[in-house]
């Protein structure tokens, strides 16, 4: 869903790590309507920046981090990150323990895998 790109405020969004959602909020018109609510930008027009699609990888990484580490930092090992670990952490830390969702896109994580990590990652 595109909308849990656009759930951030302006970019870079230093806070996108604590966002959650009701798990049953997080679908349907009811996940939309709160997204395009949320959303510092208005439309799409934001997503045609680079610069602002290398954030949107910087947070979304950083995010799933700190679901399977706890560490709100840069991923060590890109293994850190990958689907099961990430699913696995959202269930237990969110889904089973109080029936929410953080909000995370599959979209920026593969570029995140796709390209070198210093492609969104100055050290």
């Amino acid at each position: 869903m595109i909308e849990s790109i656009q759930y951030t405020k302006e970019l870079p969004d230093k806070q996108f790590h604590t966002y959650i959602v009701k798990r049953e909020n997080s679908c349907g018109d009811k996940f939309k309507k709160a997204a395009k609510g949320f959303c510092f930008y208005r439309g799409y027009a934001y997503l045609k920046d680079r610069a602002n699609w290398e954030l949107i990888v910087q947070q979304h990484a950083i995010k799933a981090n700190m679901l399977t580490t706890d560490s709100v930092s840069w991923p060590e090992h890109k293994s850190d990150v990958e689907q099961l670990p990430v699913f696995d952490a959202q269930v237990a830390k969110h889904v089973d323990k109080n029936e929410e969702v953080a909000i995370l896109n599959a979209f920026p994580m593969f570029l995140y895998y796709y390209f070198p990590e210093n492609k969104f990652h100055k050290h």
